[in-house]
This record gives structure tokens, sequence and C-alpha cells, in this order.
């Protein structure tokens, strides 16, 4: 009967540790750490209806992207994260 629980518990803590695993990989790989939609309240800076300067910036550990819209139309670019190691 002990042999069956240790077993039991064996594949249990494999799977999840499986599980464990395929979450970390796709958090690290996905540019939506952090979700942004800026909005600046400024008459006459673009000609939207609702008169706000808006865009979306997203990124993750790695990389991501801005899109930003001044009232000419998005202007996308990317965002790439450097690591600068430097003397204290």
């Amino acid at each position: 009967a002990m042999d069956v629980v240790k077993t039991f518990f064996i594949y249990v803590t494999f799977i999840f540790c499986c599980a464990c695993v395929i979450a970390l990989s796709v958090s690290l790989g996905t540019d939506y750490w952090i979700v942004a939609k800026p909005v600046v309240n400024r008459e006459g800076l673009n000609l939207t209806s609702d008169g706000k300067f808006q865009g979306e910036v997203n990124f993750g550990l790695f990389n991501g992207k801005k899109k930003l819209d001044s009232g000419f139309g998005g202007r996308t670019a990317d965002i790439t994260i450097y690591c600068q190691i430097s003397e204290n």
C-alpha cells in the first residue's frame, strides 16, 4: 500500500514540475509583462474625436513594442531591453 502512495506522489510531482517548466518558459518568452495605454489630455494635440494623445506600450523581459498616435496615425516602434553592466 505504501509503494502505491509513493508512486502516485512521484507521478504527481513530475507532472507538476513539467507544468511549472512550461509556465516559466511561456512567461519568459512573452512580450506582455507590462501593458500600458498612455493618454494625454491636451486640446489641439491631435485630430481624434476625444482630443487625447493615445497609444499602447507593452514589453516583456527582453523586448516589446510601442504604438503612439498623436493625431497623424499610429507610429509603431520596437523596444529592446539591454542590461548595462557598469562599475559602481
